[in-house]
C-alpha cells in the first residue's frame, strides 16, 4: 500500500510533496512527468501500457484503432482548471492564460480561489456544450439533468439573462447549489426545479412548468445525461478502476429513454441537444443513430462533435444537435 501510494503520486505529479518524499525515505525523490507512456508503464507494473485502462476499455472506445494510444496517453496528465468569464473585459486570475478561439475561456493549473461572479469554474469541453446548444434571447430552454448548473448558467449568459430556463434534476442538493450560484451571477432566468426519478416500467419525464405548452414546446431542450464519464479519466484516475463495461451498457439505455421522453415537448423547428462526457460508442453515436432511427421528425442539424481530452487539454466530450423538422 505504501508503495503504490508513492508510485501513484510520482505518476500525476509535477512536484513531489515533501511527506511523500519522506514517506519513500528519498529527499531527491522525482516525478515521472518526463517519462515516456511505455516507460510510465515499466515502471507502474513492469506491463505493456494497456494495462494503465481496464480489459474492456478498448471494446468501448469509439474507434479503438484511432484514439486508444491517444486516449491513454491523455489520461496519464491531469487537465489544468478552465475558468468561464462573463465579463470579457476582465481577466480572472493574473496567471490564467485566454483560450486562443474560445472568448472567455481561460485555463489555469490548480485550483484558484475565486470571488468574481463573473468567473465560473467551468471544463472547456462543458462550455463548448453551450456553445453548440446555441440558445437566442428570449428563447425558453429545458435544461434536463442539470446538476449544479453549469451549463444552465452558461445558456443563461449566452441568452443575456433573457427568456427562461427550467433547469431540472432529482437531485435537490444539487438545485441547491444551483440556486445559489444563479444568485451569485445575477442570472434571473432560471427555474431549479426538482422531479422524482422515473420508475421502473414507467419511464416518463416532463418540466413541472406548463409554460412551455402555449409556445408549442421548448426552443431547445439540452439531454447532457448521465454517464459512465470515460472523458473524465484524466481528472479522476482512480474511475477508471471504479468502473465496468456493464455500467456503460446500462447507462447507455437510460440515455436512450431520456432522450426519447424528452423529444416529445420540443417545438417544430427547436433544437434537441444531447450531451455526455463519454468516449463510448454505445453512449455516443448508438444512441443517436438509434433515436435518429426512430424519430424521422428530427435530424442531425450539424455533424456530432467529439471533444477528445487531448484537445485543450479537457474532459472528452460528444455532443449531437438535432432539430425538429
Amino acid at each position: 500500500m505504501r508503495s503504490a501510494l508513492i508510485l501513484s503520486h510520482r505518476l500525476d505529479a509535477c512536484e513531489i510533496h515533501p511527506s511523500i518524499a519522506i514517506l519513500a525515505d528519498k529527499p531527491d525523490l522525482q516525478p515521472l512527468e518526463e517519462l515516456s507512456l511505455d516507460e510510465k508503464a515499466v515502471v507502474a507494473n513492469g506491463a505493456h501500457i494497456d494495462d494503465l485502462v481496464p480489459t474492456w476499455f478498448r471494446e468501448v472506445l469509439y474507434k479503438p484503432d484511432i484514439h486508444l494510444r491517444k486516449c491513454i496517453e491523455a489520461f496519464q496528465k491531469r487537465p489544468p482548471t478552465w475558468l468561464r468569464v462573463t465579463n470579457q473585459s476582465s481577466r480572472p486570475t493574473p496567471l490564467a492564460k485566454p483560450h486562443p478561439t474560445i472568448p472567455g475561456a481561460w485555463s489555469v493549473t490548480g485550483s484558484p480561489p475565486l470571488s468574481d461572479p463573473h468567473v465560473e469554474i467551468q471544463d472547456i469541453a462543458s462550455q463548448s456544450v453551450g456553445l453548440i446548444c446555441d440558445p437566442k434571447a428570449g428563447e425558453s430552454w429545458w435544461d434536463v439533468c442539470a446538476g449544479s448548473g453549469g451549463k444552465s448558467l452558461h445558456l443563461a449568459d449566452l441568452m443575456a439573462n433573457k427568456g427562461s430556463i427550467v433547469a431540472t434534476d432529482i437531485r435537490e442538493s444539487a438545485l441547491v447549489e444551483l440556486r445559489r450560484r444563479a444568485t451569485r451571477a445575477g442570472v434571473r432566468i432560471i427555474k431549479p426545479t426538482p422531479v422524482s426519478p422515473p420508475k421502473e416500467g414507467n419511464f416518463e419525464i416532463s418540466p413541472p412548468s406548463e409554460g412551455w405548452r402555449s409556445r408549442g414546446g421548448f426552443d431547445g431542450i439540452l439531454v447532457d445525461a448521465p454517464c459512465s464519464g470515460l472523458g473524465t479519466w484524466s481528472r479522476n484516475p482512480d474511475a477508471r478502476w471504479r468502473t465496468s463495461a456493464d455500467d456503460v451498457r446500462n447507462r447507455a439505455e437510460v440515455q436512450a429513454e431520456i432522450l426519447r421522453e424528452s423529444a416529445k415537448i420540443v417545438r417544430a423547428g427547436g433544437r434537441l441537444v444531447y450531451s455526455v462526457c463519454t468516449i463510448t460508442g454505445l453512449e455516443t453515436m448508438d444512441v443517436i443513430n438509434a433515436f435518429l432511427h426512430d424519430r424521422k421528425d428530427f435530424a442531425l442539424d450539424t455533424p456530432p462533435h467529439w471533444i477528445w481530452p487531448w484537445e485543450g487539454p479537457c474532459d472528452g466530450m460528444f455532443v449531437a444537435r438535432m432539430v425538429s423538422r
